[in-house]
């Protein structure tokens, strides 16, 4: 155990140790497993790829209650291990965070416990010279309100979101009318029409997101035409039930707490201040993600206030909303060519 004191904060980290799905034979692999303790949440982190590495990515989860730790377990992210550190932590709230589950669930205290995160790692790990953040599905929201904020963009070489949601009140518009296309097409065909007819009369009478059963309606909606739309196209391998099953966490999310964040997640929209993140910034963003959709992406690049040659949109046709599972190949290399550049 070891504290670290920074400006009033405290860190205390409690160590355990797991097994890993990737070989843990090669002593320059990464296989860290700790806790974070911060105001009352004990986070988990996991990190995994190469010790030797000068490059680090902090990876925030979705959810917002969703789990990193996942990722880890499943082993989705290792193409990126032999050349860099990989950070997963669960949010507090979130996951397999412990603690006071339903205190200080607020975007204030989110940043901040990121920012206590970039800490913890700079001390832990005196090797990593470059830190690049990267945050999927709602960790786009928290990714930019960390990066607008103060000087924190300056502990970062670079900023990847992955189908970020850093404007609320566009994701559900934009996610309703991908769903209401998509459906009246199914409907057009005379595919599942009782089912789609059902969805379509709920999106109807629900033509904005005031409160959160809206937001249930147009999200609920939105994954399960992505469960029908992203069906069987997933190019990642996981790894068997057996090593799932004997993971020490298993996997799963927990959404127990949504109604404390009702206003962010119906109002919440960083655009007014994105002008101020000026760091190289990538958006990857999918073509058949339904969830988050690429009108997103575009909106990003429009606000962020990189330099227009450092921040570049990538949209992946035929990926839904977790891009790393479908074109493989090209999402870790325009990670990968992203990094090399700036880090």
């Amino acid at each position: 155990m070891w504290k670290l004191i920074k400006g009033g904060i405290l860190i205390s980290c409690l160590f355990m140790v797991t097994s890993c799905y990737k070989d843990i034979s090669d002593p320059r692999q990464l296989r860290d497993e700790f806790y974070l303790r911060h105001k009352g949440a004990d986070l988990p982190v996991w990190v995994r790829g190469n010790a030797n590495a000068k490059t680090f990515i902090i990876f925030l989860h979705g959810g917002p209650f969703d789990t990193a730790i996942e990722h880890a377990i499943k082993g989705e992210f290792e193409p990126l291990y032999d050349d860099y550190g990989m950070v997963f932590f669960d949010q507090r709230g979130a996951g397999y965070s412990h603690g006071q589950q339903n205190v200080h669930l607020n975007e204030d205290q989110f940043v901040e416990d990121v920012e206590v995160m970039f800490q913890l790692i700079q001390k832990k790990y005196p090797q990593a010279e470059s830190i690049f953040l990267m945050g999927h599905s709602y960790g786009g929201y928290l990714g930019t309100a960390f990066l607008k904020k103060g000087n924190n963009q300056s502990l970062c070489k670079g900023w990847i979101e992955l189908a970020g949601a850093h404007n609320f009140p566009l994701n559900w518009l934009s996610s309703r009318t991908f769903s209401i296309n998509y459906i009246e097409q199914k409907i057009s065909e005379g595919n599942s029409t009782e089912k789609w007819n059902e969805r379509l009369e709920e999106l109807n009478n629900t033509p904005e997101v005031t409160n959160l059963e809206e937001l249930r309606v147009i999200n609920g909606t939105a994954f399960q035409v992505a469960s029908e739309l992203n069906a069987g196209k997933s190019t990642f391998e996981p790894p068997s039930w057996l090593y799932v099953f004997s993971s020490p966490v298993g996997t799963g999310f927990s959404q127990h707490h949504l109604d404390k964040l009702e206003n962010m997640l119906v109002s919440g929209n960083h655009n007014p201040e994105m002008s101020n993140i000026i760091i190289p910034s990538i958006l990857i963003y999918g073509g058949e993600d339904p969830i988050v959709p690429v009108e997103l992406g575009q909106n990003g690049i429009d606000y962020l206030g990189t330099p227009i040659g450092d921040k570049y949109l990538v949209i992946l046709q035929n990926s839904g909303h977790s891009l790393w599972e479908f074109e493989r190949d090209v999402f870790f290399n325009e990670v990968k060519s992203f990094i090399t550049q700036y880090e």
